[in-house]
């Protein structure tokens, strides 16, 4: 197979970086859903061993049905975010698949000026969402691991989201003036 075309190597790159960004968000639910449970459960066992009227048989007994039911909520969002995992990653293969057939089947017009010129006018277009698709990533990478009990990042999130806005919207201006300029 011949080389890949500039705009659809960016288009599979750009594909894998919201993949990540996906995968980032499974873990930071299935990090987040096991930190719920665990402080609740920890403030149902001080509850429960805080009363007097009940024996220490009983309370054991309600702290045990506690924690085998966030035992069964845990199993239950781990099925969901594995499950929720592969279908990103299904829908990542399928993408990347779609792409490479278009660019097999396309492979003819690389030798066509003007729609090479249409890929160059459209390459930066490209570029900058590339660069969006990996900011969300790394976004969604930050909260993942503040979720997981990592150090806060918030502040440094938020500039780098808006960061990445601000590059997006001066591509796409400029995409726009070359644009009007070639016309």
């Amino acid at each position: 197979m011949s080389t890949q075309c500039p705009i659809n190597a960016t288009t599979v790159d750009t594909f894998g970086q919201y993949n990540q960004a996906a995968k980032h968000l499974i873990a930071a639910y299935r990090f987040g859903t096991a930190r719920v449970m665990s402080g609740a459960g920890e403030r149902y066992e001080q509850f429960v061993g805080g009363r007097s009227l009940l024996s220490d048989d009983v309370k054991q007994r309600l702290i045990d049905a506690e924690q085998k039911v966030g035992n069964a909520v845990l199993g239950v969002v781990s099925r969901v975010a594995d499950k929720a995992d592969s279908l990103v990653d299904s829908l990542a293969q399928r993408a990347v698949a779609g792409v490479e057939t278009l660019d097999e089947k396309t492979a003819w017009s690389r030798d066509v000026s003007v729609i090479n010129a249409l890929r160059q006018l459209n390459l930066p277009v490209a570029k900058v969402s590339l660069k969006l698709a990996e900011g969300v990533a790394d976004v969604s990478r930050r909260l993942s691991e503040r979720v997981a009990g990592q150090p806060d990042v918030v502040a440094e999130t938020v500039q780098t989201v808006k960061a990445g806005v601000k590059k997006a919207r001066a591509g796409a201006k400029r995409v726009q003036r070359a644009v009007r300029a070639r016309a």
